[in-house]
């Protein structure tokens, strides 16, 4: 099995490594699949019988199951590289000193980073679904110059302001727009950085 490659024990009771319990219990013959994923075995498919040597006529139906077996396996691999790199990409966006924020497309707070809560003065529970706009300059509409209303068209911006609502920071906001493949607008994302810091 070390090597990936099945094993077939036709007659349990002349295979001198087999267990004496399964003997015991009158299993006759038994099979064992690796489960790998690229090449990597993280489990053994194991099938035991009454009869003697009743595996090996059905290698194809054992092994197919045995790829089946492994399509859960591969999907839980693929899961847990999947929250390693959300883990690690949170950490490194949580280090930048500027904010940012992951809006949908009515400006409404989907994602964050630590520096954007401590930007605005606000925990974690006041954030999400808030207006951008009500947080950083203390209505819900965009300031007249903001980069909002230039994203709108699809197109990157940015300004510089002071921005009394937050204790007249002196501020840097730019704004990216997020399109479909269809051509539509469907996020934002905000930096938010204080020029000062």
């Amino acid at each position: 099995l070390e090597t990936g490659a099945p094993l077939f024990v036709p007659d349990l009771a002349k295979y001198p490594e087999a267990h004496h319990a399964l003997i015991e219990a009158g299993l006759k013959s038994m099979v064992g699949y690796p489960l790998q994923v690229d090449g990597v075995t993280y489990a053994v498919l194991m099938v035991y019988s009454f009869k003697e040597d009743a595996f090996s006529q059905y290698k194809e139906i054992i092994s197919s199951f045995a790829d089946l077996c492994a399509i859960p396996l591969r999907q839980l691999l693929l899961l847990k590289e999947a929250e390693k790199a959300h883990q690690e990409w949170d950490t490194m966006v949580n280090l930048m000193r500027a904010g940012i924020v992951l809006m949908d497309k009515d400006r409404k707070i989907i994602r964050y980073n630590k520096a954007f809560t401590q930007l605005v003065g606000r925990t974690q529970e006041e954030l999400k679904g808030k207006i951008i706009c009500e947080l950083v300059h203390g209505h819900p509409e965009p300031i007249p110059n903001c980069p909002i209303k230039v994203c709108e068209i699809g197109i990157d911006a940015s300004i510089e302001i002071i921005e009394p609502f937050l204790g007249g920071k002196k501020l840097l906001l730019r704004v990216a727009p997020i399109i479909t493949t269809e051509g539509k607008l469907s996020h934002y994302v905000y930096v938010l950085r204080d020029i000062n810091v």
